[in-house]
């Protein structure tokens, strides 16, 4: 997959499928109202969500990244997801979740610093990044992203099998680092993207039922 095709709005993850289409039918008058300001506001909501969720899982794939290439067994290049898990080498979620929660946290206690009290933002850090990650879980996100990296790292490293042990973990644990990054950029801006979008979507899917019921009171049908 092309990694900066991949980095655009359209990007989707390859293991989500397509939705089947929907029958074309006649739009309400709030969805037609609000039509102009739903494409602009979605696409900025997108945007902001997609940069932020890119910065926030890049140092994820990093660690994910390392650990897959120091782990994975090499020779091995698995063309899919079910071969993954068939032969053992999809390992969990572990280091995502542990990764979101350190860096919530961090995140949390560096705002705290900035009002005053680190310690309190910090626990309020950590109470978010749990609360994301239950989110997340029932969404399959962290499942997604980390299958998405490790396959990632499995084929660049699949090769390295030739001198000391030392250097086949030094060259996987380099490769899988530059490669996890990559990935961690790529896979966040899209669950990012999604999130943004998705987010103001459903505040102005209420939007336009409250324009669509003004609009019968003063009106009628």
């Amino acid at each position: 997959m092309n990694t900066i095709a991949s980095a655009l709005p359209g990007y989707r993850n390859i293991n989500q499928q397509a939705a089947p289409p929907e029958e074309a039918k006649e739009k309400s008058f709030g969805a037609k109202v609000l039509a102009a300001p739903r494409a602009v506001v979605e696409t900025v909501a997108g945007t902001v969500g997609g940069a932020a969720s890119a910065v926030f899982h890049m140092p994820i794939g990093t660690v994910v990244g390392i650990a897959e290439g120091v782990t994975a067994p090499k020779g091995v290049s698995p063309q899919n997801i079910s071969d993954m898990k068939t032969a053992g080498e999809y390992k969990g979620t572990g280091w995502y979740t542990t990764m979101s929660l350190l860096e919530s946290t961090a995140i949390g206690a560096g705002v705290g610093a900035i009002a005053g009290n680190p310690l309190i933002g910090a626990g309020v850090g950590l109470a978010v990044g749990i609360i994301g990650r239950l989110v997340a879980g029932h969404a399959d996100v962290p499942e997604l992203f980390v299958i998405e990296v490790d396959k990632a790292v499995d084929q660049a490293v699949a090769n390295n099998t030739e001198g000391t042990k030392v250097k086949i973990m030094v060259q996987s644990a380099t490769e899988g680092a530059i490669i996890g990054t990559g990935r961690g950029v790529t896979e966040g801006w899209s669950i990012g993207w999604d999130a943004g979008k998705g987010a103001v979507s459903g505040v102005l899917d209420v939007a336009e039922g409250i324009v669509e019921g003004l609009k019968e009171a003063i009106f009628g049908k």
